[in-house]
């Protein structure tokens, strides 16, 4: 996998992407044949790779069947601690021995087709405001701030209030810094639990494991429900909500655009099931870490929120880690307005930190104002950003210069917009060779950046998932995620939605298109040599 920098990026979107594309798909139709044959030869005699990936699995905390808490996060823990990490080193050099005695490309690691990361780093600028934090010893040399220092705590209230057209949502006192989006979805559902011991928790759509571990872990019933009588994984109506959801709910958790399949609500529905939750006293987790990669111009949840006079609902969660990729530093961001939460929050965190980082201060502040100025050009195109900044600060101090904060905000406006088109081209890229080459049975709504999820014509529900990835790291050297990853029952992704597999299309292109044609390979070849079949081949059994 290799990091771009935005020059690179560039280079590759203004390659003609329909030529790449055509060789792609000659390139697979030619090669098949070879590929097919060396998955059948890899998995053939991978007894010893499965009996090594069984055992960690049951070694494994995070993993073990019998773990009364693993049936919501293990089938993820699996593919990371285990196919995607314990078989690695051994799936490469088998994979690249065989691949490379029949002229097939090799790779130096495995093949990260699903990473659920961007691999286009940030402007060096950010650098620049980390090490201006660290620099400053009203910030490192400290250690008694524990609601946070004041630079960092304005930076934050201005990044979420970024998100509503309105006047201000969040004061100073309504933010707090976390440990990236896990610890601030963890951190909610505990305050929660501490308020709430009797309610339940349900999260809509598939979802990664944090909400729902979190919940189970501390005792919470948990329930995740998607579209009634859909062939797809999808958001429920806000009418199947009204239906499934009991008088004992007490708390909705959503991520929009949705991880791992980009579908939005429409404002119409985010009224709705705001509506819903404030009439029925219920709090509303929306973790908006994909809210700045989304593909929709529509309103944020949080100023619709604002307008119904319900934020008092709402808690809102955001991260810098997938909109600028520096998931390194773990930049995370919870918002409300609710008093009681606010109180517990505050409890929560000096119990389990005393004081949050304090050098974030610049970085955050650069990050409010630049989302807080790009909206207020939105909304009068006319006006200039040496005025927009003086009233952003309204008097007060920055960390950075007006002419450094200008040049920078230039500097990140190109890289944003840069960035999302190249997303664009990649998941273009990724649906037309699915489509082409036969495999792609359908996909998911994909209304934002950076992941799709895809459901290929092979293999037929009813097979293992688990089993399907397993066999794309032996066969392939190749990771990603998949369905039972995003929550659910296994056997309802199994049996019921079939085998679906995520594709994260932040990576460059050499490796997305490489982990598209193996992906493929592995598709076509599953069931048409029935590798399914554990009389047949070596096939990972587990379930959760």
């Amino acid at each position: 996998m290799e990091y771009l920098r935005i020059k690179q990026v560039q280079k590759a979107i203004n390659t003609d992407g329909k030529t790449g594309l055509d060789q792609l798909v000659r390139r697979y139709n030619s090669q098949f044949g070879l590929y097919s044959q060396a998955i059948k030869s890899l998995v053939a005699r991978s007894n010893p790779l499965l009996k090594e990936a069984t055992d960690a699995i049951n070694e494994g905390s995070r993993t073990n069947p019998i773990n009364p808490i693993s049936r919501l996060s293990a089938p993820y823990f699996v593919n990371e601690d285990v196919l995607g990490g314990v078989l690695v080193g051994k799936a490469v050099q088998n994979v690249n021995e065989e691949y490379s005695r029949l002229g097939l490309p090799t790779t130096v690691g495995k093949v990260k087709l699903g990473p659920g990361v961007g691999y286009i780093q940030a402007p060096d600028f950010y650098g620049n405001l980390l090490r201006a934090g660290m620099q400053n010893p009203e910030l490192a040399v400290n250690y008694n701030a524990p609601n946070g220092e004041k630079m960092t705590r304005a930076g934050m209230s201005l990044l979420m209030n970024a998100k509503t057209e309105n006047q201000k949502a969040y004061g100073e006192y309504d933010v707090f810094l976390t440990s990236g989006a896990t610890e601030a979805i963890d951190a909610t559902v505990a305050t929660f639990s501490k308020l709430n011991p009797d309610k339940s928790v349900f999260i809509l759509g598939p979802s990664y494991y944090a909400g729902s571990f979190s919940a189970q872990y501390r005792g919470i019933p948990v329930k995740q429900i998607v579209k009634e009588n859909e062939s797809s994984p999808l958001f429920p109506s806000v009418g199947e909500v009204r239906r499934k959801i009991p008088e004992n709910a007490g708390l909705i958790i959503f991520t929009g655009p949705n991880n791992p399949t980009g579908e939005i609500y429409s404002e119409n529905e985010i009224n709705e099931l705001i509506g819903f939750a404030k009439a029925r006293g219920i709090l509303v987790l929306f973790d908006d870490i994909f809210g700045k990669l989304s593909y929709k111009n529509q309103k944020n949840p949080v100023q619709i929120a604002q307008e119904m006079g319900a934020l008092d609902n709402l808690v809102v969660v955001d991260s810098l880690s997938k909109s600028l990729n520096i998931p390194g530093i773990r930049p995370g961001v919870i918002a409300t307005t609710n008093a009681a939460i606010k109180n517990a929050l505050s409890d929560y965190f000096i119990a389990v930190k005393c004081n949050p980082p304090l050098t974030y201060g610049p970085l955050f502040m650069f990050e409010g104002m630049a989302r807080e100025m790009e909206k207020r050009i939105k909304l009068d195109p006319k006006s200039k950003p040496s005025e927009v900044y003086d009233s952003i600060l309204n008097g007060d101090k920055a960390a950075f210069s007006k002419e450094w904060f200008l040049k920078a905000f230039s500097e990140w406006n190109d890289w944003n917009k840069t960035t999302m088109s190249y997303y664009r081209q990649n998941l273009s890229l990724a649906v037309q060779f699915l489509q082409k080459t036969g495999v792609l049975k359908q996909g998911s709504p994909d209304q934002g950046a950076f992941n799709t999820l895809v459901q290929l014509t092979s293999p037929k529900k009813g097979t293992n998932t688990l089993d399907f990835l397993y066999k794309l790291m032996i066969g392939t050297a190749t990771y990603t995620q998949a369905g039972p990853c995003f929550g659910l029952d296994q056997s309802q992704w199994d049996n019921l939605l079939g085998v679906w597999t995520r594709i994260t299309y932040a990576s460059d292109r050499k490796s997305l298109e490489e982990g598209l044609v193996r992906l493929a390979a592995l598709a076509q070849t599953y069931d048409e040599k029935d590798m399914g079949n554990s009389t047949k081949y070596p096939t990972l059994s587990v379930t959760y």
